[in-house]
């Protein structure tokens, strides 16, 4: 869902809208657990937890206040709380995080904002590889 991501604008960040499964707009406010096997994008306020999803994709706008579970995650907007994704966080430049992630792989573009630590995973056959 994410892939190369340089020069992408508003524009073609909407566009990709038919991707989403669950979406959150800029005039919403949600408080709870939100599970789906699908593609989630926030572009509204959010607290609670995302026990699980696929892709999620925070908005400029959007604003996250708790736990985040999914595969991958693009960062535009704010997220106060912990990240654990099993593949790619990245924070765009407009984006920030104010916790711990823990990730496969990430990238932090110039201008973010990341007050935390992160945590290195690797998948279970690399590190048997490597042994």
């Amino acid at each position: 869902m994410f892939g190369d991501s340089k020069g992408v604008n508003k524009e073609q960040q909407r566009s990709k809208s038919s991707d989403i499964n669950t979406l959150i707009d800029n005039t919403a406010s949600l408080k709870g657990d939100i599970v789906t096997e699908g593609n989630l994008r926030i572009d509204g306020k959010f607290n609670g937890t995302i026990i699980s999803a696929k892709d999620v994709v925070l908005g400029e706008e959007g604003h996250i206040q708790g736990q985040v579970n999914c595969e991958t995650m693009m960062i535009y907007g704010t997220v106060k709380g912990n990240i654990k994704s099993t593949g790619l966080v990245e924070i765009m430049a407009s984006g920030k995080v104010f916790g711990d992630i823990e990730v496969q792989r990430i990238s932090i573009k110039d201008g973010a904002v990341f007050e935390g630590k992160s945590i290195m995973t690797q998948v279970q056959a690399e590190i048997e590889y490597n042994e």
